[in-house]
């Protein structure tokens, strides 16, 4: 069928006669478009077309072939198309088409009209260029984020790299929230925050930014997966407080989160970095080497193409760049189709198509874009309309350089979208997004992506029970991994998203690789899942903490959509009476004949697994022993254990040849896993926390030393510069307000930890009770014994004095007896609203050999039973225990 419709497309096009105009940068707008007198721009080729048309010496549907020549085309602004270029195509080899202007005339800086702090070796390396002067005047803003995709900020690019703006910290670096201090409090799901975008900051580095025109903050204001950019509205040096220039953050502040301030003069201090002062339009830039004219451009233009109502019009073999924001925009009419084109060095998007049909994007390199691949979406969901978008054979990678979250190389919407034998990877977050109905995603190939966050998947679509009929088979996932390879998901139906036919798909090393949110009516079969973490999840949170967006949102989308027509009866009958039979529940989920080899199975909900159907799938025993091949032998027992397994066609999955493609051949590498950087949170900071030897601590401590300890003004003379450890969030990585903390040291035998809990505002004495954990006062230590895949061990001492190991992480019981084998726990003080203590747990223990100059993992949570608290060292959401989502020890 792919080849028929391939066919048959192509035939449309070129079965009729056509007519040539020629352009050439060497040309002139005045000649006629012949070989001998070419045009010099898009713009007037365009223009004669339709003078052609109009005199009627072209008939309407004959072809006008507009050929470029090699060379770049330069645009101030986009190239508009409407009906009457209907039955045109734009053909070129070796022909550029771009949206910015070569910046020249670069001086050395001015350091004394410059009234900002700069590095003196910086100073000596900055070029500035006064924009104004070249007759630009339109910069935009450095803006985007969260609901905010309309960027227009100019860019700047060296030899055709995009240059990084300045910002403090440099690299992938970033801050934390020292405390919010708007005036309107609030809170969502129990995270405490304020709505103004007004916080109090650490250290001295925001002196540097008062004199800055123009700088700006990038943050992660109050969830991980929400950005904003806002620019500075004013300093108080004296305070230490940013105040953000409203509109603010659509969730508010919140303590600990992540920012870095960017496009400030003063933090210019790398080669390859740039800012602009929009007051003036004064550019300064440091650049990597020397400059000659023609290494620098910066964007002008916001789009390259806007087609509108446009038919049959084909662009081939052209490389886009240097766009604000989308390069190729495409609303309505039909048949647009870019073949064997470049996209790079955009603002945001390549390719738009929004709304019409039979549009296609086929055999494109797409690359150093601001945002995603293409945006999609067309059809009729009411009616089940395809659009019969085309998405195929294009290779997608290192994008979202701008827009880091929620942006995919593919973002499919509406009804009946197709992507096939597309290669995506290396980008911040998602591969592919959907929502609606009936779209087909196959023989892809995906990797490296899902690397700046963890609560991400490669493909994606969420909270909505009417998003059915989409069909995921014979795509190949692999090395998705999460940021700091901690985990993801491959592919990732979120809150309660439903009935998608997942078969046919290779997955190796990918964490949670079918992940079920909460939804009903999933078909997942066929699969190969290949040292995954787990291969399959299920949870029931419709059922739980996501039962409100049952209640509201789910509800008002269901009831949009006419489920009871006849047609969507005999489509989605699983939408019939939904809303009577536990809406929350995730009903009807069939998973069967899958293989799975290494890693580890399945993570169902209790709650979740009396509904699931579970049938005919192959465990094969062992972990996976390494061979990178995953074609089953035609003599493979499987065969018989899985009678619906069918062959996985690996040969037709990613890019091939041919004339419409791009570049060939296509090479690729897969992305080191936990390379990214720490984000520098407090609890990011000690995420690597060094032990240094001590002698023997004086445990005996009077109440004025007590309350010296919280306070930070005394510590136990003997830990002069040692770290304090403070367990200061909750479940949800939320700051608590009975905070705890910790000394970790050891003395070349024996690892201590001095564990300081204040649980009660009160002065009242704690009560001990019996030792049960989470029904009781206690401290837990957890670490990982004798390597990466060794057993968790818990350590867990109790108000009242108990002490005893813990087996609930997966050790098994001999393991837990030999590790707590001569390890000691002590209450210390308990009285006055908190109670101190101490563990000793000999390194003998550990059963790593040496232990010195190995990372540890280590977590360390508190029990608090007043008010219900759980304090973490790092919080989740995850298990007290789960040392690969919190930490590291290193012996010194």
């Amino acid at each position: 069928m792919r080849r028929f419709l391939s066919i048959m497309s192509l035939m449309s096009f070129t079965a009729l006669h056509s007519r040539t105009l020629h352009v050439s940068v060497a040309g002139d707008d005045g000649g006629d478009g012949s070989s001998s007198r070419p045009l010099a721009s898009l713009v007037r080729a365009r223009d004669v077309a339709r003078g052609l048309r109009k005199s009627g010496e072209v008939s309407s549907n004959e072809r006008i072939i507009i050929e470029l020549g090699r060379g770049t085309y330069r645009l101030s602004s986009h190239l508009e198309l409407g009906a009457e270029d209907s039955f045109t195509e734009y053909k070129g080899v070796g022909a550029v088409v771009s949206g910015g202007i070569e910046l020249r005339g670069f001086k050395g800086l001015d350091a004394q009209s410059v009234k900002i702090p700069l590095d003196r070796v910086a100073a000596k390396s900055i070029k500035e260029l006064d924009l104004s002067a070249l007759g630009i005047k339109d910069y935009g803003k450095p803006s985007g984020g969260w609901g905010n995709n309309n960027r227009d900020f100019g860019e700047l690019f060296y030899k055709n790299v995009p240059m990084g703006i300045s910002r403090w910290p440099n690299g992938d670096e970033l801050v934390a929230v020292a405390e919010p201090l708007g005036e309107t409090a609030h809170a969502i799901h129990g995270n405490k925050g304020c709505r103004e975008g007004v916080f109090r900051y650490d250290g001295d580095r925001a002196s540097r930014w008062v004199a800055e025109p123009d700088a700006w903050c990038h943050g992660w204001w109050f969830w991980d997966w929400a950005d904003q950019r806002q620019k500075i509205q004013s300093i108080d040096v004296a305070s230490k407080t940013i105040a953000l220039t409203p509109p603010h953050h659509t969730f508010g502040y919140r303590k600990g989160q992540w920012y870095y301030v960017y496009n400030a003069l003063s933090e210019l201090d790398a080669p390859g970095e740039w800012c602009l002062d929009t007051t003036s339009g004064k550019l300064y830039f440091w650049p990597p080497e020397g400059l000659e004219d023609g290494d620098v451009v910066y964007s002008i233009s916001r789009h390259l193409v806007l087609a509108k109502d446009c038919r049959d019009v084909r662009f081939s073999g052209i490389v886009f760049e240097h766009c604000r924001n989308t390069a190729a925009v495409v609303h309505g009419g039909s048949g647009v189709v870019f073949a064997g084109c470049t996209f790079r060095n955009t603002g945001t998007d390549a390719v738009s198509l929004g709304g019409g049909s039979d549009h296609v994007v086929r055999g494109c390199d797409m690359y150093q874009l601001g945002s995603g691949g293409v945006s999609a979406w067309g059809g009729d969901r009411k009616t089940l309309t395809k659009c019969n978008h085309l998405i195929e054979n294009c290779h997608i990678h290192h994008y979202a350089r701008w827009t880091r979250i929620l942006t995919a190389a593919v973002d499919m919407n509406g009804c009946g979208v197709r992507i096939a034998n597309n290669l995506i990877h290396d980008a911040p977050h998602m591969a592919i997004k959907f929502t609606g109905n009936d779209h087909l995603i196959e023989n892809n190939e995906i990797h490296s992506v899902c690397y700046e966050t963890n609560d991400a998947g490669a493909i994606y679509s969420g909270r909505n029970w009417t998003f059915g009929g989409t069909v995921v088979r014979n795509n190949y996932l692999h090395h998705i991994t999460g940021f700091q390879g901690r985990g993801c998901v491959g592919i990732y139906m979120d809150d309660s998203m439903s009935q998608i036919h997942v078969y046919g798909n290779l997955f190796f090393d990918v964490c949670a690789a079918m992940f079920i949110g909460g939804g009903r009516s999933h078909l997942v079969e066929g699969n190969v899942f290949v040292d995954c973490r787990p291969a399959l999840h299920i949870d029931a949170r419709g059922l739980g903490w996501s039962k409100p967006s049952i209640d509201s949102d789910m509800k008002e989308s269901y009831r949009a959509m006419p489920v009871d027509s006849e047609l969507w009866k005999s489509r989605f009958p699983y939408l019939q009476g939904l809303l009577d039979d536990e809406p929350g529940a995730p009903k009807y989920n069939i998973v069967r004949s899958n293989v799975f080899w290494g890693g580890k199975w399945d993570r169902i909900e209790a709650k979740a697994r009396p509904y699931q159907t579970l049938e005919d799938n192959v465990i094969l025993p062992g972990p996976f022993n390494g061979q990178i091949d995953f074609q089953l032998g035609s003599d493979s027992p499987i065969w018989k254990s899985c009678p619906k397994l069918k062959r996985i066609e690996l040969e037709s999955i990613g890019l091939h040849p041919g004339a419409d493609r791009a570049s060939w051949p296509v090479v690729h590498e897969i992305r080191p896993r936990g390379t990214e950087k720490v984000k520098k949170t407090q609890a990011e900071q000690l995420a690597q926390l060094a032990l240094k030897t001590a002698k023997a601590v004086k445990v005996a401590m009077d109440e004025k030393q007590r309350q010296g300890l919280w306070e930070g003004t005394w510590r136990p003379a003997e830990l002069d510069g040692f770290e304090m450890l403070a367990l200061e969030e909750g479940v949800k990585a939320e700051p608590v307000e009975l905070k705890s903390i910790a000394y970790l040291f050891h003395d070349g035998s024996q690892l201590y930890a001095l564990v300081s809990s204040k649980i009660a505002a009160s002065t009242a004495v704690p009560d001990a009770g019996q030792a049960k954990w989470g029904g009781t006062d206690a401290v837990e230590l957890a670490f990982r014994h004798g390597g990466k895949d060794s057993p968790i061990v818990i350590y867990r001492g109790f108000i009242n004095g108990d002490f005893m190991g813990s087996d609930e992480a997966g050790a098994k019981a001999d393991q837990v007896a030999s590790s707590i084998k001569g390890a000691h726990f002590k209450v210390l003080s308990r009285d006055s609203g908190r109670w101190d203590a101490m563990i000793s747990i000999p390194l003998s223990n550990f059963g790593y050999g040496s232990l010195f100059g190995k990372d540890i993992p280590f977590a360390i949570a508190v029990r608090k039973t007043v008010g219900n608290q759980w304090v973490f060292w790092k919080g989740g959401p995850h298990t007290t225990w789960n040392v690969d989502k919190t930490g590291f020890l290193r012996f010194e």
